[in-house]
């Protein structure tokens, strides 16, 4: 098997040399389904982020809490649980 990144790089490759217009309706058609179905949920997809972004956030979450700033986890989720259907 492959790892990630080749499979990527063949990806593109091959997305490079589609010819027709059908062919990349097609290719959008299912990128669009897989971006709906990422979104299935009721929340928006969280913006692609590198990981020094990623870890900043995280840093600065940690920050938060220690301020006491932060919700407590099990109260947001008993919000959500407790949501009508």
């Amino acid at each position: 098997m492959l790892d990630q990144k080749t499979r990527k790089h063949q990806i593109i490759e091959e997305v490079l040399h589609l010819e027709n217009d059908q062919d990349l309706a097609q290719l959008e058609s299912v990128l669009n389904a897989l971006r709906i179905t990422l979104a299935d949920d009721e929340f928006p997809l969280m913006p692609r982020r590198n990981a020094a972004e990623i870890k900043a956030r995280y840093e600065q979450s940690l920050r938060e809490l220690d301020a006491g700033e932060g919700v407590d986890h099990e109260l947001v989720v008993a919000m959500f649980t407790q949501r009508p259907a």
